[in-house]
């Protein structure tokens, strides 16, 4: 079995020099320019790549390899591949739960730091003044009526931790699930209604063309006046224009935002400077040791279950009609 790595990753070398390590993988290629992952796709049974490498042109170069069985991603992410496409037969993986954890914790510090009044006080310190105008505003997730939107390992996460808070969890997916984690699981189509009655929105679903700008101005003007936002999928999810304004104008209190629209977030973005906006530059997926362990792994288990034709893990049902 010939393997290829292409990542811009530590991770990637991590990654190949375990797969070396298999008795049945005969060749592992680690090209370091795209020209470079043309030349070595020929007679390769798997790709492990990242989202952010997916274009037309490596689209294209893998629909001229027959032999691509496998297309593992780095990333929980994969909306270059449903852009660009993938070719039929090729069983697609992402990450899985390597990062969820990170994400998690990160969008529950984003939630914290809004309703604790974290970015008032430390500019306070940086002031050196010791009373912040912030106890007014300041609030707590204790009873907050919370709304995960987009349900999969990270919304899960998200809200296991939120549970910890005695927040009241509602969860949107398409496929509503009850599972003992959230008060109750609505589908897609009750937005609108959910949005009326949420004190503070997780922004955790996948970027397809579907949920491009699903939550836009329109929205975020059901919610209550003062509701916080955070955003850990991907920035196209929500309308930046539509954010700018929501703050500006205090419908929404504040905005913990992990992913931007542009990204990277030019300097003179009105984001940056909009009251109560809290921009961490794509940090919620920072890579740590216990989540690069668990996607070497995975990238290592996925590996031997497709030399033993056995059903792959984390697979992108979305891609897995090919």
């Amino acid at each position: 079995m010939k393997l290829v790595v292409r990542s811009q990753l530590p991770l990637g070398n991590r990654i190949a020099r375990a797969l070396e390590d298999l008795p049945f993988v005969s060749e592992v290629v680690v090209p370091a320019d795209a020209e470079a992952l043309y030349a070595a796709l020929p007679g390769a049974t798997g790709l492990i790549t990242m989202n952010s490498l997916y274009d037309a042109a490596l689209a294209d170069a893998l629909e001229r390899t027959p032999s691509l069985r496998w297309l593992q991603l780095l990333s929980a992410g994969f909306e270059n591949l449903a852009a660009h496409g993938v070719p039929f037969g090729v069983t697609v993986t992402n990450a899985g739960n390597g990062r969820t954890a990170n994400v998690a914790e990160h969008a529950l510090a984003l939630a914290l730091a809004l309703y604790r009044g974290i970015p008032v006080a430390v500019a306070s310190q940086q002031a050196c003044r010791w009373a912040p105008p912030i106890a007014e505003s300041m609030g707590t997730l204790e009873g907050a009526r919370a709304t995960v939107l987009g349900y999969g390992s990270i919304g899960q996460a998200i809200a296991r931790r939120l549970a910890a808070f005695d927040a009241h969890v509602v969860a949107l997916n398409r496929s509503p699930r009850q599972d003992g984690i959230v008060g109750e699981t609505r589908p897609l189509e009750d937005l609108d209604a959910v949005l009326a009655e949420t004190e503070i929105l997780f922004v955790a679903v996948a970027l397809v063309p579907e949920t491009k700008h699903l939550v836009d101005a329109r929205r975020l003007a059901l919610m209550p006046r003062g509701a916080r936002l955070v955003n850990i999928a991907r920035g196209e999810v929500l309308d930046t224009d539509g954010l700018v304004d929501a703050l500006g104008s205090g419908l929404l209190f504040g905005a913990g935002i992990d992913t931007t629209d542009p990204e990277p977030l030019p300097p003179d973005h009105p984001l940056w400077r909009a009251p109560g906006a809290l921009v961490t530059p794509h940090l919620g997926g920072t890579e740590t040791e216990r989540s690069s362990e668990r996607i070497v792994a995975l990238a290592i288990e996925n590996a031997r279950r497709l030399n033993a034709k056995r059903p792959l893990k984390a697979r992108i049902a979305s891609l897995a009609a090919q």
